[in-house]
């Protein structure tokens, strides 16, 4: 595997890097590897969670399921592109589809990363550089934030993985990620998660 200013570094240098951290790490951080291009076996036991920079995995209802099922560890999927106004396809999205990917990832169980590329006058970009957000996805996500931590006692709960579409419900209320819509509940329905 290559990586652009680390250089070759092999599955063997990744393993070595995840082992050092574990075992010196008096505070227990999380730990990944970002791929680039290449999947780092992230069920080895040095890795807490599946850093997916695959922005396939939160476009369309239902994916990031499968990398939990995979992985049987929790799933960030970084870098699904940014909002923003630059040439590239990867940094001119809109706060609306932005804010869909957060979506996407919160009905598969899975947390996804933010950043923003707007065109700057001295040449900085937040997802490079940091600073201040421009845009509208942050007030955006931070709802969505408010809703699933306002939810009813228990909160969200995933009812199906793997090969069905996945399947949240709240007090009363389902949503489903082959609709890509809440409904009620129909007559019978159990209120707790099957």
């Amino acid at each position: 595997m290559t990586f652009p200013g680390f250089g070759v570094k092999t599955e063997q240098d990744f393993d070595r890097a995840l082992q050092v951290v574990q075992d010196n790490d008096p505070y227990g951080h999380l730990r990944s590897i970002h791929n680039f291009g290449t999947f780092y076996d992230h069920n080895k036991p040095t890795v807490t969670h599946a850093s997916i920079q695959k922005v396939t995995a939160v476009e369309a209802a239902g994916r990031a399921v499968l990398y939990r099922d995979v992985y049987r560890k929790p799933i960030v999927s970084d870098e699904v592109k940014y909002e923003g106004d630059i040439p590239e396809r990867w940094g001119s999205i809109s706060a609306e589809e932005m804010v869909h990917h957060f979506w996407q990832g919160a009905v598969a169980g899975a947390y996804v990363s933010h950043g923003a590329t707007y065109a700057h006058p001295d040449d900085i970009l937040w997802w490079a550089e940091g600073g201040v957000l421009h845009g509208e996805s942050p007030a955006r996500i931070r709802f969505l934030k408010d809703v699933l931590e306002t939810a009813p006692s228990g909160g969200w709960a995933l009812l199906r993985m793997s090969r069905t579409p996945t399947t949240l419900r709240v007090r009363g209320l389902t949503t489903s990620s082959r609709t890509s819509g809440v409904q009620r509940p129909r007559s019978g329905d159990s209120p707790s998660p099957s």
